[in-house]
């Protein structure tokens, strides 16, 4: 009878067929994937976790100025009676400037964190490249929260949706009604709804490294009949800068005027009760007619 060598055999044993390797890779990769997976988990929920923070100190910030001033909330965009806003080495910035006018300065001056209050970790490399510029407009233009300028605050600079407006340089009575822009904290129909800030970005300052921020994010349903298009993250102004950059791209996170944060998604952003004081207490979704 004729039999195997010993060493033959053991060597037959020891080894790996190539079923055997190709189930071993499978598993690998099996494996590898659920470790990436897990990691991006991991990562985007701390990144959440940090713009929910940055958020509420933005709201929580934002709401010391009515605390200061009889209830009246800050001009999203205008100038502030009696009231210097500084930028860099504490330097008054003249009257009229850009940066002045718009939120972010006047809120980071409100802050001992100054403007790294206004920038996610995301955008900390884009604002670190602005202070290194000492770049006060664009720092006033790029925050990672925009404003619902037309419906909380005021835009003051713009002759039609300033909640000063008239109807023409002849007739000079109110364009909108009192309901129209929320200007004090008390004429809030629904305050833990009417959204202040929402994350944003844009494509328009040429950063080469990815999107930033823009100071204002517009509703779904304009005074002046622009609506929201389809989003789309290479071209945030289709749906009026709003950044859905959360949960797999597919939620924002909002400030709200009574200081809440939350996160919504696409329908529920395109509410106009959730940005629209009017819309609110008419309890219209869908809410357009603004001159009643």
């Amino acid at each position: 009878m004729k039999t195997t060598p010993l060493r033959y055999s053991k060597a037959q044993r020891n080894g790996f067929t190539l079923m055997e390797l190709l189930t071993v890779i499978a598993v690998l990769a099996l494996l590898g994937s659920i470790v990436a997976a897990t990691a991006s988990t991991i990562f985007e929920t701390a990144a959440k976790t940090k713009e929910v923070s940055v958020a509420r100190n933005l709201i929580t910030t934002y709401l010391l100025f009515p605390a200061e001033h009889s209830g009246r909330l800050m001009q999203s965009n205008g100038r502030e009676d009696n009231l210097s806003v500084r930028g860099f080495d504490n330097t008054v910035f003249p009257q009229g400037d850009f940066a002045a006018l718009r939120w972010p300065w006047k809120l980071a001056n409100l802050s001992p964190d100054g403007t790294h209050m206004l920038f996610i970790e995301e955008h900390d490399e884009w604002h670190q490249e602005l202070l290194r510029g000492r770049n006060s407009y664009t720092i006033s233009g790029s925050p990672s929260f925009g404003i619902n300028k037309y419906f909380v605050g005021g835009d003051y600079e713009s002759t039609s949706l300033s909640p000063s407006a008239t109807k023409s340089i002849f007739n000079k009575t109110a364009r909108y009604p009192r309901e129209y822009c929320v200007t004090r904290l008390h004429s809030a129909f629904k305050a833990s709804d009417l959204i202040v800030f929402c994350s944003s970005s844009t494509k328009s300052y040429g950063w080469s490294e990815g999107t930033t921020g823009n100071y204002y994010v517009s509703p779904p349903i304009m005074p002046n009949g622009l609506r929201w298009g389809s989003y789309s993250e290479e071209k945030p102004g289709t749906m009026g800068n709003v950044d859905l950059r959360r949960e797999g791209g597919t939620e924002a996170v909002v400030a709200n005027l009574d200081g809440s944060v939350e996160l919504l998604n696409e329908e529920e952003l395109r509410d106009m009760r959730r940005w629209s004081n009017q819309a609110a207490i008419a309890d219209n979704p869908n809410f357009s007619d603004f001159s009643n």
